[in-house]
């Protein structure tokens, strides 16, 4: 799963169905997993995948790839799968879409599709604008989007400067803001912004190594509290509302272990977490567990792995659903495997 809607009743991202090259998906636990189709006709080597939802889980958004190139897409449950049309720059016409805000009407994406390297572009599109090229850090060679508020108006990005990565803020009023590195450390990159886009988290290096960290316009860049023996860390996404975090830790073990920043109790072990809620882990790789998204409340968890049973171990996909007042926690299991590609699959 690439990311789950703000309500937590859907998840995106990318499944590969036997004998078929990767497909958009939109799943949920009442209809199950939904193939999206790709912006042209279905043909062999033809693929799409969800970057982003909007907070009804009824705008997708991603790319879709044909014989020329990779573009950007948005999907309705009424329209089905519309290309954005060409994102024209100097740089190139193929392009991808990351995310989208809350109602579904603003689209953030790159130019170039590629993820990364000179000349690829941040972008934002509107239903009544098309494309708009946000540029680059002054003196940067390129911008890649990761994420935008609830209103669309702010995005938050990465540029590339002279032998370094910044995090970047974007809004019409502002232009491009620099939001800095930790001390000692050349590269950071930003994974997440809350919805009145005022708190943002992701990685930077330091003097003490990799850091997860977390950043708002009073306090710049902090790192927050970390679990015992931590060598590194990294924080990929936040709930809308700004109080629950998740990302990754490394102790002396030397393996990435998932990790949840929980409102009032800081750091914990995502696998001890499940564990102590009578959540059976039986099967799954605990060093290939990410947390890809979460919802705007914090109550719903999704992410990825790689599980293991009867029928074979390969990449799989999982929904969490955090306890209620009384202990009523589960790891849905049909959720499981919403993106379960078998050994050999593509």
């Amino acid at each position: 799963p690439a990311a789950v809607s703000g309500n937590g009743q859907y998840v995106v991202g990318r499944h590969s169905p036997l004998g078929v090259s990767d497909r958009a998906f939109r799943w949920s636990a009442s209809g199950g997993m939904e193939l999206l189709g790709t912006i042209a006709p279905p043909l062999p080597g033809f693929t799409s995948r969800a970057g982003g939802v909007d907070r009804t889980g009824n705008v997708v958004v991603g790319g879709s790839a044909d014989s020329v190139g990779n573009g950007s897409f948005r999907w309705t449950p009424s329209t089905g799968m519309r290309s954005l049309g060409i994102f024209t720059a100097p740089f190139g016409v193929s392009s991808e879409a990351v995310t989208c805000n809350d109602p579904g009407d603003v689209v953030i994406g790159v130019g170039n599709g590629s993820g990364g390297g000179d000349g690829s572009r941040a972008y934002r599109w509107t239903l009544g604008g098309g494309f708009q090229d946000l540029g680059t850090l002054p003196g940067g060679s390129f911008s890649i989007p990761i994420d935008t508020d609830a209103s669309g108006s702010v995005v938050l990005g990465n540029s590339g400067l002279i032998n370094a990565q910044r995090p970047f803020l974007w809004s019409a009023s502002g232009g491009m803001q620099n939001l800095g590195v930790l001390p000692g450390g050349r590269n950071a990159y930003a994974m997440g912004i809350s919805d009145d886009g005022l708190t943002v988290v992701g990685q930077s290096d330091s003097s003490q190594g990799f850091r997860g960290f977390v950043w708002t316009a009073a306090g710049g860049m902090q790192v927050p509290a970390s679990l015992p023996g931590t060598i590194s860390s990294g924080i990929s996404c936040i709930s809308g509302d700004g109080l629950t975090m998740a990302g990754y830790t490394v102790t002396g073990s030397g393996v990435p272990r998932p990790t949840i920043w929980l409102p009032q109790q800081g750091p914990r072990d995502f696998a001890s977490y499940l564990q102590s809620r009578g959540i059976s882990l039986v099967g799954w790789n605990i060093g290939d567990m990410r947390i890809t998204g979460i919802s705007d409340d914090g109550s719903v968890l999704v992410g990825t792995g790689r599980f293991t049973n009867a029928q074979g171990s390969g990449p799989a996909g999982w929904v969490y659903v955090v306890p209620a007042p009384a202990p009523v926690a589960s790891m849905v299991a049909a959720g499981l495997l919403v993106a379960r590609r078998r050994r050999g699959r593509c």
